[in-house]
């Protein structure tokens, strides 16, 4: 049963890179905010502004931030769907994601880059994640 959903999970995640290859980006209006990120755009007010005194949020800011929310959106459904995150690991697998395009975003001589190079390493940080939850697996059966 595993196995059939690692592949499912591995299908679902290969076909949002052909979309994205093929140049159809997902896009939200709603920007994503949650598990300690929030993606804004450049004019947002809310870059340097709190929400409240407990908001420790990781800003995203980017032009590309609809599309990026859209597949932030898509991917927490898929990993929610196949039980790859729950309140355990969801800061850090949302973290892992907004630490990579801030990541990209500095690696670029102009600090914005390309949507799709975004949303790729985006996804690459999942199947990183997803590797990594399946050597833990592994690993604690042996134990």
């Amino acid at each position: 049963m595993t196995q059939i959903q690692n592949n499912t999970i591995h299908h679902e995640l290969l076909f949002l890179k052909e979309k994205i290859s093929n140049g159809a980006y997902p896009r939200s209006e709603t920007l994503f905010k949650g598990a300690d990120i929030t993606v804004l755009l450049p004019d947002s007010k809310w870059i340097n502004n709190k929400v409240h005194q407990f908001d420790n949020d990781l800003r995203i800011v980017t032009p590309y931030a609809k599309e990026l929310s859209g597949l932030i959106y898509e991917i927490k459904e898929i990993a929610y769907k196949h039980d790859l995150i729950d309140w355990t690991n969801k800061e850090y697998f949302f973290g892992e994601i907004g630490e990579a395009a801030n990541n990209y975003f500095e690696s670029n001589d102009n600090g914005i880059g390309k949507s799709d190079e975004l949303l790729l390493i985006v996804i690459y940080v999942v199947e990183t994640f997803i590797k990594n939850l399946r050597s833990n697996e592994c690993l604690s059966d042996l134990n």
